[in-house]
């Protein structure tokens, strides 16, 4: 026997006529038990081209298997792959979906927020402006009335001073008509009555002839 080994209660082992298969009688140790003492059941070897043969479809096959195993890891890698390059699609695609969706929807929020604080602020300066100028227009007509009723007392007063003027003028006229007339009057009467009294004086101082020779 070239080499020995046991497995469980037998022995197998490599002679030069084969692969045999040895039973012990007993439970002794391998090295104890005498060829005589076993049963032997050998497997004679094929022969070259058998072996050969033998080793060629065990080569064919473990190759078959090999590109089979192979095949079957490319194919799985590339499945993988391409479920990885999928998902990874998928996942960029969702990302800049979300991304656009969250800008558009901060856009839309952020336009809407300017517009209604330009919308507040248009309102609140229009309404400034509309009190500014109730304000102003109020102003003005206060002193478009404050200047209507100057005009109005300045007119009142030219017109009084007018009368006033115009009746003391007249007054006066009258006055120094009244006085005209009558210092022509009193004058005249005076001059006849100093006549008169002169030609009284005349006649009873002076003789009887001579105012006979007068008249």
């Amino acid at each position: 026997m070239l080499f020995a080994s046991r497995v469980d209660d037998s022995v197998v082992g490599l002679t030069l006529e084969g692969l045999c298969s040895k039973v012990p009688a007993s439970g002794q140790c391998v090295s104890d038990i005498p060829s005589r003492s076993m049963s032997m059941t050998c497997v004679p070897f094929l022969d070259r081209h058998s072996l050969k043969l033998q080793v060629r479809v065990a080569f064919g096959l473990v190759a078959v298997v090999a590109v089979v195993v192979v095949v079957v890891v490319v194919v799985v890698a590339i499945v993988v792959v391409v479920i990885i390059v999928v998902v990874v699609i998928v996942l960029v695609v969702v990302v800049i979906v979300v991304v656009v969706l969250v800008v558009v929807v901060v856009t839309v929020v952020v336009v809407l927020v300017v517009v209604v604080l330009v919308a507040v602020v248009l309102l609140v300066v229009v309404q400034v402006v509309v009190v500014i100028v109730v304000h102003v227009v109020a102003v003005v007509v206060v002193i478009v009335h404050v200047l209507v009723v100057v005009v109005v007392v300045v007119v009142v007063v030219v017109v009084v001073v007018v009368v006033v003027v115009a009746v003391a003028v007249v007054v006066v006229i009258v006055v120094h008509v009244v006085v005209v007339v009558v210092v022509v009057v009193i004058g005249r009467n005076y001059q006849y009555a100093e006549n008169a009294l002169e030609k009284a004086t005349r006649r009873s101082s002076a003789p009887q002839f001579e105012e006979d020779w007068c008249v």
